[in-house]
């Protein structure tokens, strides 16, 4: 199986804790990362991540994108402002990110459930090359225990 590297995004946010209903469970998690317009190209991979309780109850969202990445992966750092999140699971943010190749930044969105979540990026990078549009989706599964 063939890996594809490409950047994906490490975040800070604001620590809000989710509605009970849209809490996602701890647990081993399946995620497809896809990326489309980076500079060092794009694609998709899937991973397995182990997702603990205190960090998904803190930052549901963060907790996805931080599992997402890859061991060694050198990524742009993101701040993000308040997590707005409603009753049904649903959150948005907006991003603001620092890479070596430039800035970026846009709104994320992301639905999440106890045992599934889709969570995506759309980011306006500024490049010495010029603007581009970055945009990243983790759609995630939960696949059972952690090992």
């Amino acid at each position: 199986m063939r890996k594809l590297a490409f950047p994906v995004f490490v975040v800070a946010a604001s620590a809000t804790t989710m509605p009970l209903q849209a809490q996602p469970l701890a647990g081993l998690w399946e995620l497809t990362v896809t990326v489309e317009g980076a500079p060092s190209g794009g694609g998709s991979r899937t991973q397995q991540a182990c997702l603990v309780a205190d960090r998904l109850k803190r930052a549901p969202e963060r907790s996805f994108f931080d599992a997402s990445r890859l061991q060694g992966e050198r990524s742009p750092t993101c701040e993000w402002g308040e997590v707005q999140r409603a009753s049904d699971g649903s959150a948005r943010w907006q991003a603001s990110c620092e890479s070596p190749v430039g800035a970026a930044k846009g709104p994320g969105e992301a639905v999440v459930s106890s045992d599934r979540a889709r969570l995506s990026q759309q980011l306006k990078l500024d490049t010495p090359w010029g603007a581009r549009t970055l945009s990243q989706r983790i759609d995630a599964r939960r696949i059972g225990a952690c090992p």
